[in-house]
């Protein structure tokens, strides 16, 4: 009984190799376009201030906590996301709060 080899040299054939022909830059056309680009005006771009947003600082308490993990669906994920940033507000701020209102009701 012969033995069948399977390894990826045995059972894949690749095509017969094709020279490629070289190309020569063309140094006199690059040079040409090269001057042509740095001989063109360039429009002054006005430089606008940086805006001076100041820090808003929350204060600090630490409060003893634990980390949780929630699998949330994407669609609703993504409504929380939405719901967070029109409130300008963090999603953990956000989960907070909710829990908050509800086992204070």
């Amino acid at each position: 009984m012969s033995e069948k080899k399977l390894g990826l040299k045995d059972t894949l054939r690749l095509a017969p190799k094709i020279t490629l022909p070289k190309n020569e830059p063309n140094v006199e056309a690059t040079d040409r376009i090269v001057q042509k680009l740095h001989a063109e005006e360039v429009p002054q771009q006005t430089v606008l201030p940086e805006p001076i947003i100041e820090p808003v600082e929350e204060p600090t308490i630490t409060v003893e906590s634990r980390r949780i993990t929630l699998d949330v669906p994407l669609d609703l994920y993504k409504q929380m996301k939405r719901r967070v940033f029109d409130d300008g507000v963090t999603l953990k701020k956000y989960i907070l709060e909710l829990v908050r209102e509800d086992l204070n009701k």
